[in-house]
């Protein structure tokens, strides 16, 4: 479920991942923030493909 939508600018970096992602959605109920072309499902993606790049790419580790 989509809660607060942002739009950010960042300088894109090698070694952050999320430095090229531009709108993100904060989740209501995960409380967490994910890159909007995950959350929305941009260019067709799947569930499964949208969870997998979550979790191995943007995802805190710690969490």
């Amino acid at each position: 479920e989509p809660g607060e939508y942002a739009s950010v600018s960042t300088v894109p970096g090698e070694d952050d991942p999320w430095s090229h992602i531009l709108q993100r959605i904060d989740c209501r109920q995960c409380r967490s923030t994910i890159p909007a072309h995950l959350a929305e499902r941009w260019n067709n993606l799947t569930i499964e493909a949208a969870q997998k790049e979550w979790r191995e790419i943007y995802r805190d580790p710690e969490l």
